[in-house]
């Protein structure tokens, strides 16, 4: 039975490259063969280590649509807004598909490329189970951890390949996209697109309880989902999430830290190349940090209360971040 690894990506900065090159060593570990689908060059070192790589210039974003979340904590709302590229992410997986079947594939693994792998194995010997008599195997999308599911996570699913595809190449389409768009409601996702295709494509799915942990690292803004920093083994000591944004209250660049574990009394940050600035902090009634500093490019945690941190949350901050990322108060 062939087995392969189907990677999504839109690798256009450092970390994000860094990401995909870590999940592609991993999966290597396991004797997988690698496609790569990128809407954005790779370079050589990285495409040497994949057995196939796609490159596709044509990355299909609804321009004319912007969705919106956000989520209150501590005394704050925290805005997120961006562009509709679900169906340009999910077109990645029947193209994908395609390619591993004229290749004789029989089996693959969908994963998109911040997907952490560390109890891939587990899911890998789920699906060779349950894919003897499913077309996929996949798991519930909850958009907020104590959020209710909501369609089909896009980030990981397992497929037989023959059948699985020529169910989804008709069906997982823009028209049909944009069609259940103007049907339901204004929330519609990617995620119950997917959902949606199963049902219409009659695909004989096991869906997976509880989900596996196969957890993405970014958010679909590309940046820390949800603010969290569980992955910076230091900052984590102090703190699990740590926003920045444009604060329209004060209109100024605000960092917004909260779930506090250990009293923070100063913080050293470097917020663009050479620009290391030092601020002495108290947590508000409300129990986050809000600190107010210059539009920043990045964001790196130099020290707390005066212990060496040196962990670098945020390589890229732009303008356009900014317009996306709004913080503001709660009530």
């Amino acid at each position: 039975m062939k087995e392969i690894a189907l990677i999504g990506s839109y690798c256009n900065t450092k970390i994000k490259l860094d990401i995909l090159e870590n999940q592609i060593d991993s999966l290597k570990l396991l004797n997988l063969d690698i496609l790569v689908f990128g809407r954005y060059p790779l370079p050589p070192h990285i495409q040497k280590k994949c057995d196939y790589f796609i490159f596709d210039k044509s990355n299909p974003i609804l321009k004319d649509r912007t969705l919106f979340n956000y989520l209150f904590t501590h005394g704050k709302k925290i805005n997120f807004l961006f562009q509709d590229y679900g169906y340009a992410a999910l077109e990645q997986i029947t193209k994908s598909l395609g390619f591993a079947k004229s290749l004789n594939y029989d089996i693959a693994y969908w994963l998109v490329y911040d997907v952490d792998t560390t109890e891939f194995p587990l899911f890998r010997e789920l699906s060779l189970d349950k894919l003897n008599e499913h077309d996929a195997v996949c798991h519930q999308f909850i958009p907020h951890s104590k959020g209710l599911p909501s369609g089909i996570d896009g980030t990981s699913i397992s497929f037989k390949i023959q059948t699985a595809y020529d169910k989804l190449k008709s069906t997982m389409t823009e028209t049909f996209y944009r069609d259940l768009i103007s049907r339901t409601h204004k929330d519609f996702i990617s995620e119950d697109f997917m959902e949606e295709c199963f049902r219409v494509s009659e695909m004989n799915h096991y869906m997976v309880t509880p989900k596996p942990n196969l957890p993405a690292g970014l958010s679909s803004t590309n940046n820390r989902k949800h603010g969290e920093v569980s992955n910076f083994p230091k900052l984590s000591k102090y703190f699990k999430r740590c926003f920045i944004g444009w604060n329209i209250d004060i209109d100024k660049c605000v960092i917004w830290i909260d779930n506090i574990i250990q009293d923070i009394n100063i913080i050293e940050l470097q917020i663009e190349d050479g620009n290391v600035i030092s601020k002495e902090v108290k947590a508000n009634k409300s129990g986050g940090i809000e600190i107010i500093i210059d539009k920043a490019s990045m964001l790196k945690i130099i020290s707390i209360n005066g212990n060496s941190i040196n962990e670098l949350l945020d390589p890229e901050l732009d303008d356009k971040y900014y317009e996306l990322n709004i913080i503001q108060d709660a009530f």
